[in-house]
């Protein structure tokens, strides 16, 4: 079976994106399937998969499945997409992305999102997959953590929210005693470069995965995200700041579930007001558990594969 797939953005993709679709394209090889990585607008996100999660390059004339990772609708990579594949998966972030056009093309719709939605009707099949159990995430997310965990904190601050923000908060929670990590995007590597790290924080490009990291820091201070998703799943408390209102709309409801604290949106938020937060969640917080079990992938790959079987 040929499945292709395409991280489709009007601008370079945040982590989550590429990360994700990088788990599901090994779950997918692993199970058989050959994968390839192809854009109607060719982008880097097809690059960073051949890198990572060894799929070819390019598409072959006809495949079974197409998964599309959307962050801006584009119907022109829709209309390409159909022409090549019997079935097409849509994979959304936020609710600001389930547009009407976005719901009629997907046969299949994942939704990542930490709680269901409601019953929606689209595409030929009206399929949908929403909440804890089908988070996209690597298998490792699954195997039992242990570490000794540290109290100290993780920073991961993803598209759309200024580098100098992000270096501001890890020097807020500096200020306060807290130690910890401050994570670099990868589009942020050119501003990086000339910054210091704050006072007992260590400055790390991006890895693969934050698992690791997410094991041995007791809270996350960040923007809403897969790196949210995968802190739950690693037991490390999540502190979000919001890119958008429709951002902090998805921190609200996770916070209502006992699952992370919700700042609001960035511009409104001080780092000294998130670094308070972290440092009573660190002076008081014991152990959180996981709450999201890791074998989401295989849920959604059941799920993907089924289409055509």
């Amino acid at each position: 079976m040929n499945v292709i797939i395409d991280i489709a953005t009007s601008s370079p993709a945040g982590y989550g994106h590429m990360v994700r679709c990088s788990h599901l394209a090994n779950e997918l090889r692993r199970q058989g399937t050959k994968v390839y990585a192809w854009s109607y607008r060719p982008t880097i996100e097809s690059i960073y998969l051949r890198d990572h999660a060894g799929v070819v390059l390019g598409a072959p004339d006809r495949a079974e499945i197409g998964i599309i990772d959307t962050m801006t609708y584009d119907p022109d990579t829709v209309e390409a997409m159909r022409e090549r594949v019997d079935r097409i998966v849509v994979i959304v972030g936020v609710g600001q992305n389930l547009t009407p056009q976005v719901l009629e093309a997907a046969d299949l719709l994942v939704y990542q999102t930490g709680w269901k939605v409601p019953p929606m009707r689209f595409g030929a099949f009206g399929l949908q997959l929403s909440g804890p159990d089908f988070i996209i995430l690597g298998p490792e997310y699954a195997r039992p953590l242990n570490v000794m965990r540290r109290r100290e904190a993780l920073v991961v601050f993803g598209a759309g929210i200024p580098w100098d923000y992000a270096v501001e908060t890890a020097e807020a929670l500096a200020a306060t005693g807290i130690r910890g990590t401050l994570v670099v995007p990868p589009y942020y590597s050119g501003e990086y470069e000339y910054t210091l790290a704050p006072a007992g924080f260590t400055m790390l490009r991006s890895p693969m995965t934050l698992r690791g990291l997410q094991a041995l820091h007791t809270v996350q201070v960040g923007s809403l995200g897969m790196s949210t998703y995968e802190a739950l799943a690693a037991g490390c408390w999540p502190i979000v700041v919001g890119r958008t209102a429709d951002y902090v709309a998805t921190a609200d409801i996770l916070m209502t579930m006992g699952m992370g604290n919700s700042m609001g949106a960035w511009e409104q938020v001080l780092p000294e007001n998130t670094a308070t937060i972290a440092d009573v969640l660190l002076s008081t917080m014991k152990e959180f558990p996981r709450v999201i079990d890791g074998y989401g992938i295989r849920r959604v790959a059941k799920h993907i594969l089924e289409l055509v079987r």
